[in-house]
């Protein structure tokens, strides 16, 4: 079996781990020893570009300048100036699906602001992708990820985009890889360069530890359209914060976190999560029931502490919307090439579902940038789609 393992998959599967450095879900402060020494700036610091939930870290836009640095430098290297250069992160795509989104009639009150504010269904393009900046066997462990581009909402735009998209990105994981952004650098630079992976074990063990866990939950994916998809970060929604899930309409949000895939896919086919998707999609298509957590306190459910997790005793899980891909041909060469020309940035979108959180922060520059690299040289055209795209 070719694993094709990368040099960070490989430690974080030699390493023996200890439990107590795994993602935590006690009572813990989210300020440890209070905002001024755990690296972010006093909470009484005026900053009007910040939610009133929302902390700065001191050397904040020192951590985002360097990764992008790091993330742009080993773009280029792995294209080699040959090809199409693809994404930054999530290299892999299994397949760029098109569906719907329904707006839940029974959603909750207090979730009832931005895209969620009135029932209706909208057109969306989801983009099914493995976490690694390169491309590598499906059975190779990886997390996840679910990036979903709702077309037609209206509203206030957080950036100046002309566009009418909203953006949601997930992932098979339930928390962000490390506390906060501090981490990130020698994340980058281990996937980079393996070399780097002493340093990250060194400076960041708790990473170590997540990130294994995270690659094993995505090792047990069958089928992308089979497991359940975490924002890991945080959003603003109304006046309060929530976190957004999705999950198999025939799915409980009840039991493990991974289930055990009851039938085993072919892992020697470097592509079995696309051979699952087309599958799934020449049959009776998918469906995926959106969700929300709602904020409850720093303590509990931090905003900027990424490692936390939202436990559903204090934050259950809301369902705001469903999402429904019906039987369809996704693997046409000219919507292969929309998919790969497409770009998800978190702060794609209206003020209602506004970005929270230091790595939420660190995403609108660092995805900017690798999106303007990225298409640059695949002279792609900076677009966003209208939803009514056939191929």
């Amino acid at each position: 079996m070719n694993r094709q393992i990368s040099g960070l998959t490989a430690l974080l599967f030699v390493n023996c781990i200890d439990p107590g450095l795994l993602p935590n879900d006690s009572d813990q402060e989210a300020f440890p020893g209070g905002a001024e020494e755990s690296g972010f700036e006093a909470a009484d610091k005026a900053d009007s570009a910040l939610h009133p939930l929302e902390r700065r870290l001191r050397n904040e836009q020192q951590l985002i300048d360097e990764s992008i640095s790091i993330l742009t430098a080993n773009m280029r290297r792995l294209h080699g100036g040959r090809g199409v250069m693809r994404h930054g992160l999530h290299a892999k795509s299994h397949g760029c699906i098109k569906g719907t989104l329904t707006v839940n009639p029974g959603r909750p009150a207090r979730a009832r602001h931005g895209l969620f504010a009135n029932e209706g269904t909208y057109n969306v393009w989801t983009r099914f992708s493995s976490a690694q900046p390169k491309v590598i066997a499906d059975a190779a462990p990886d997390a996840r990820g679910l990036a979903i581009k709702v077309t037609g909402v209206s509203g206030r735009r957080l950036l100046n985009d002309g566009a009418t998209t909203q953006d949601f990105i997930l992932f098979t994981h339930p928390v962000g890889l490390g506390v906060d952004m501090r981490a990130i650098p020698d994340v980058l630079k281990t996937l980079a360069n393996p070399a780097h992976a002493a340093i990250l074990v060194l400076k960041h063990p708790e990473v170590v530890a997540n990130t294994a866990v995270a690659f094993a939950a995505g090792a047990l994916v069958a089928n992308p359209l089979e497991t359940r998809y975490w924002s890991a970060a945080p959003y603003k929604l109304g006046a309060t914060a929530v976190k957004y899930f999705a999950k198999p309409c025939d799915w409980t949000v009840d039991g493990p976190v991974w289930p055990l895939s009851i039938n085993i896919p072919n892992i020697l086919a470097a592509d079995y999560l696309r051979d699952a998707i087309r599958e799934k999609l020449q049959g009776p298509g998918a469906c995926f029931d959106f969700m929300v957590q709602f904020y409850a306190n720093q303590r509990l459910t931090p905003i900027e502490n990424h490692l936390k997790n939202w436990t559903t005793s204090v934050a259950p899980f809301h369902k705001v919307a469903t999402i429904n891909f019906p039987p369809q041909d996704f693997e046409k060469p000219a919507q292969q090439t929309f998919c790969e020309n497409l770009s998800f940035n978190p702060w794609r979108g209206v003020e209602d579902h506004q970005p929270l959180g230091n790595l939420n922060r660190a995403r609108k520059k660092v995805y900017e940038a690798v999106s303007d690299l990225r298409r640059t040289t695949n002279r792609a055209p900076k677009t966003e789609p209208n939803g009514h795209e056939t191929f």
